[in-house]
């Protein structure tokens, strides 16, 4: 209901205009001599003032405060007055009124004047979400559009890096093979095999985040330690990582982790993300501690390394989208592992938290729901 503040000097006329509004609108009054003295500050908020002749001068004052207040939203201001004394008030105030009501009063003449007013005013605010919205999409688009600028330099930067390093390896091993030492063949084969290896995890990664709001959680029902050993054997294999991954099950999880609802694709990610960051980010010999296990209700995993560690200035910044910690150097990667990880973790409705040193490494903790009964609820990205 609107609210209508009454500005009246005389009593009985202001219990008269209560009268008459009060069954369509709420009505507060405000009698400039009485609550001046007794020392109310300010009249109350209002969608609409009725001043009187009489105290529209002393009120000007008051009348201006609360428009401005009340700005961008439109506080209209209406004002009871003699006929005989339009002329001069109406220029005199003109300023802090928007429409003049002249004495005796009509009341299906007031209704209209007040229900006209607060029409405008309803307007007025219709406008103002309309623009507020307009700016909140107009920033949600120059966002996508840094966020596509981003996208599109990273990926022709991080695509071009290994494409021309495999060209390079493959156009000297087909002009100079047959000069190249066996040992040499097999070192730059080597390097391709990384370098390729390098490519296919930015592709995965480019099309797993160009899927972000589409993917889905789609659990099912397997043994989550021999899940963890399959993608550590890949990644070993992939990253020529042998002997430095360390995988424990804490004892007494490894049955109860045999059976456990989780998405093996959203695990993978992960799994894969967090362990290769952990690899890649750690001196060459230095070993990333993987350890599994359950409490209470909760899945827990848990990556460990002795790598550069974080600068904490990073570390509220470093699961959006692009984003790299400013000590990565020359390092490849394009900011979307942690992203893509975050995703992955909160379709499960799970938690992922980092902490870091510098100099001496990071530890990153994941905690899932442990669901290991036959009943697997569905459901789709947030």
């Amino acid at each position: 209901m609107d609210r209508i503040l009454l500005i009246i000097r005389h009593p009985e006329n202001q219990r008269l205009l209560s009268a008459c509004l009060a069954q369509d609108y709420e009505v507060v009054s405000f009698a400039p001599n009485k609550d001046s003295i007794a020392g109310q500050a300010a009249p109350p908020t209002a969608d609409l003032c009725l001043v009187d002749g009489d105290s529209l001068g002393q009120m000007m004052s008051a009348l201006t405060a609360m428009r401005a207040e009340s700005a961008p939203l439109w506080l209209p201001v209406l004002l009871v007055i003699p006929k005989s004394k339009i002329p001069h008030k109406t220029h005199q105030c003109w300023q802090s009124i928007d429409e003049v009501i002249a004495v005796p009063i009509e009341k299906a003449e007031l209704l209209t004047r007040i229900g006209v007013l607060l029409r405008v005013r309803q307007l007025s605010q219709q406008l103002l979400d309309a623009n507020r919205t307009l700016q909140m999409q107009n920033q949600q688009l120059q966002e996508l559009n840094q966020l596509k600028s981003q996208f599109v330099s990273m990926v022709s930067h991080e695509f071009q890096n290994p494409l021309g390093a495999i060209s390079g390896f493959l156009q000297l091993l087909l002009r100079q093979g047959d000069k190249l030492s066996a040992s040499k063949r097999q070192r730059y084969l080597e390097k391709a095999q990384a370098t390729l290896s390098h490519l296919k995890t930015l592709v995965n990664d480019v099309l797993v985040i160009g899927r972000v709001g589409r993917l889905k959680f789609e659990p099912v029902v397997i043994n989550l330690v021999e899940l963890c050993q399959t993608l550590l054997e890949e990644i070993r294999f992939n990253a020529q990582a042998q002997g430095r991954i360390e995988f424990t099950v804490a004892a007494g999880s490894e049955t109860t982790l045999a059976a456990v609802a989780v998405d093996p694709n959203l695990l993978r990610q992960i799994i894969t993300n967090l362990v290769t960051n952990a690899l890649k980010y750690s001196p060459e010999g230095r070993p990333i501690s993987f350890s599994l296990s359950h409490k209470e209700s909760q899945i827990l995993l848990s990556i460990q390394d002795q790598g550069i560690g974080i600068p904490e200035s990073d570390l509220p910044s470093l699961f959006e989208p692009f984003y790299r910690a400013s000590n990565v150097g020359t390092q490849a990667g394009t900011g979307l592992g942690l992203a893509i990880t975050q995703q992955c973790v909160e379709l499960h409705d799970g938690d992922i938290t980092l902490e870091s040193n510098i100099g001496i490494g990071t530890l990153v903790r994941v905690s899932l729901p442990l669901k290991n009964d036959s009943v697997i609820v569905r459901k789709t990205d947030i």
